[in-house]
């Protein structure tokens, strides 16, 4: 959509570095959704804090969605920096689990995570974090219908000629169709506007997962499709380095894709299922992603 067209409806264009214009922006609003980039935390704090100050100056009660993902909460099972085998919760204390890892390593998104909890509690704003698995799927919106991981995937296997994976492609992450998705973030915006109390700040943190893969199942499974649809010759995934991988996937961010791509990150969306969240889409949903993404 052009910029002009953005602005006849009354949407501000801005870049994430400007803090001041957005903590100005956040002050016009009771609930802001932030689902630019859940890597860029000081975005996210000017907006915590514009909308404490709408707070103070209205004494409407004021909300914060963020958008976050479960490569936070992953191991580093390649370099072996972390090894995690447990499943999370979003009953559990994910905050302080986050908080805990960030002892041991940083690393940008689950700062971020904490950083909004934080800001949140000390502007009494209620923060909400939706932290997503693999997003799959088309989407219906105005703007970007795709996600990251599988597109990715595909475009360096048109490339190569064939399908890579991280590692041994054992480790296991969550997925979720993204209409899905955006049904969690229409149901919990509907619980706020109703004034339903719900968990926030250091409760506030959501899971969705839907449904569940390991990375090697899911480069057969890309490979399966693009032989189907004559694009690829062979149906057998290899496995890469971190380095390629990351210079395909990642911009070069060896950092990112070992978490993002190569790691395990499993989670129960227990929280989410107790506000009434039901996804809807399947595993045959989820097969047919890859024909679809192949001829996207």
């Amino acid at each position: 959509m052009a910029v002009p067209k953005i602005l006849l409806v009354g949407a501000t264009v801005f870049i994430l570095d400007d803090l001041d214009l957005l903590e100005r922006v956040a002050r016009d609003y009771d609930i802001v959704v932030h689902c630019a980039d859940g890597f860029h935390r000081s975005s996210g704090e000017a907006l915590v804090k514009g909308l404490g100050q709408r707070q103070m100056e209205t004494g409407k009660k004021t909300y914060f969605i963020r958008t976050s993902g479960v490569s936070g909460i992953a191991d580093r099972p390649l370099s072996g920096r972390y090894i995690e085998t447990c499943e999370l919760s979003d009953k559990d204390s994910i905050y302080a689990y986050e908080q805990h890892r960030e002892t041991m390593e940083s690393y940008p998104s689950r700062q971020a995570d904490v950083a909004i909890v934080d800001a949140g509690e000390r502007a009494n704003v209620n923060t909400y974090i939706i932290m997503s698995p693999l997003i799959y799927g088309r989407g219906n919106g105005l703007f970007n219908t795709r996600s990251m991981q599988i597109p990715s995937i595909i475009r360096s296997a048109r490339e190569w000629g064939y399908v890579g994976y991280v590692g041994n492609g054992s480790g296991e992450w969550d997925h979720v169709h993204v209409l899905d998705l955006a049904a969690l973030y229409e149901l919990l915006l509907a619980k706020i506007v109703s004034g339903v109390e719900i968990p926030s700040g250091k409760a506030g943190i959501f899971f969705s997962a839907a449904g569940r893969h390991s990375w090697r199942a899911l480069a057969n499974s890309i490979a399966t499709a693009g032989v189907k649809l004559g694009l690829l010759r062979s149906d057998e995934a290899k496995e890469i380095s971190i380095e390629q991988a990351a210079a395909a996937w990642a911009h070069g961010m060896d950092d990112f894709v070992e978490p993002g791509f190569g790691s395990r990150a499993t989670t129960r969306a227990d929280l989410a299922k107790e506000l009434g969240w039901e996804p809807k889409k399947t595993d045959t949903d989820w097969q047919e992603t890859f024909l679809d993404e192949w001829e996207s």
